[in-house]
């Protein structure tokens, strides 16, 4: 995660964000970082943990590592969870530059950010509209 809150920066003061990424120390620097946004931040370390977590309280917004454990990936949640909540927006994050991974997520009409994520392309893709694919 690179950069600082900046007046630039989007508030998300009361937003709820949901964090799914197999890697803690890229969970604790999303949440110090959206924190700082003004959101209210849970983490999961998987697709389990997202899913009782969503039960517990739909997010506003759905941040997700495209590769999680074993076989799990960012973009079968999304679709999970939008079955659900057919309105959830979402952004997948990835360290994975293999090419099939940007039609993936444009076809699911879900943004793809490449780590190291700049505060400016992650506010960026929060404050896109959002519309279903």
């Amino acid at each position: 995660m690179a950069g600082r809150p900046t007046t630039d920066a989007p508030s998300l003061a009361g937003r709820y964000i949901l964090v799914v990424d197999d890697d803690p120390a890229v969970r604790v620097a999303m949440r110090t970082l959206l924190h700082e946004l003004g959101a209210r931040v849970e983490l999961a370390d998987g697709f389990r943990q997202a899913l009782q977590l969503a039960r517990r309280e739909r997010p506003d917004i759905l941040l997700a590592d495209y590769r999680l454990r074993g076989a799990e990936t960012g973009l079968d949640l999304v679709r999970t969870l939008r079955a659900q909540h057919p309105d959830l927006r979402a952004v997948l994050i990835s360290g994975d530059t293999a090419p099939e991974r940007l039609p993936e997520a444009r076809d699911a009409g879900i943004p793809l950010l490449y780590k190291p994520v700049s505060l400016a392309a992650l506010c960026e893709a929060i404050s896109r509209p959002y519309l279903p694919g």
